[in-house]
């Protein structure tokens, strides 16, 4: 009977292993990456849709509420007169960034990635355009909303 020469393996079988290997790591790795870097794309594109959505639905709760609608003349700023009688203004810079105000006193700024903003009001409506821009990212988010009587 004839023995096995069982000495380990050949500088050949080495070399297609660790090419094999080398293959399926690098497809690993590279669905690995398209992956992270569609999530972080998505994650980027929901919020700034979340921010816009955040904006829009803030102002609709003003109008909504508002006694009285007053327009300055200028489509990138918004006036109302709310439930309690003060004056509430929302104006665009025309830069970045929303302002709020309440009886001509800045409370807050709401958005500084805010790439353009449009009002354009009736009696008792108002039609709210806004378009934000972040990372490359852009969104686009326009609805109409009715006062309430």
């Amino acid at each position: 009977m004839k023995k096995l020469d069982n000495r380990g393996l050949s500088l050949i079988e080495l070399v297609v292993s660790v090419s094999l290997l080398s293959v399926i790591m690098l497809t690993v790795f590279s669905v690995m990456d398209f992956g992270q870097k569609s999530f972080y794309a998505l994650n980027k594109s929901g919020d700034i849709q979340t921010q816009a959505s955040n904006i829009v639905s803030f102002i609709s709760s003003q109008v909504r509420e508002c006694r009285n609608i007053t327009s300055s003349g200028s489509s990138s700023s918004l006036e109302l007169i709310n439930k309690d009688g003060q004056s509430v203004k929302f104006e665009w810079d025309g830069s970045s960034a929303l302002m709020y105000f309440e009886d001509d006193v800045k409370i807050r700024s709401l958005s500084s990635d805010i790439q353009s903003m449009e009002f354009v009001s009736s009696k008792d409506s108002v039609e709210i355009t806004i378009q934000l821009k972040s990372d490359g990212e852009s969104f686009k988010l326009k609805t109409s909303v009715y006062r309430r009587y």
